[in-house]
């Protein structure tokens, strides 16, 4: 196998283990559920690059490609939420409104 297909498939066994490591933890911490969700939304990631580099034909390639786009926008909206979470600081409304705008306007066009 090529590394450029390894290295997908080692960040979703990465996501898998902290994912699981996550679960495990006793602690409830207010930034248990939104991390979680991106560990989720991180492994989606890996497979959906993973996906797009193993297939063969363009059509189905920009077809992963775009579920990795979109993995992208909301793993990097929960990552923000998770950083949050942790910090116990209150966001600034109008960057948070902003980015969801900015991600759902995205993931619109991406069809």
């Amino acid at each position: 196998m090529k590394t450029y297909l390894l290295i997908p498939l080692i960040e979703v066994v990465f996501g898998l283990v902290l994912f699981i490591v996550l679960l495990i933890s006793g602690r409830r911490h207010a930034a248990r559920r939104p991390f979680a969700l991106f560990l989720v939304f991180l492994t989606l990631w890996g497979v959906f690059t993973f996906m797009t580099r193993y297939t063969a034909g363009t059509g189905a390639a920009l077809a992963w490609e775009k579920l990795v786009l979109a993995s992208v926008m909301i793993a990097s909206a929960l990552f923000y939420w998770s950083i949050i979470s942790l910090a116990g600081a209150r966001p600034k409304l109008s960057f948070l409104y902003g980015f969801l705008i900015a991600d759902v306007v995205v993931l619109a066009l991406l069809p």
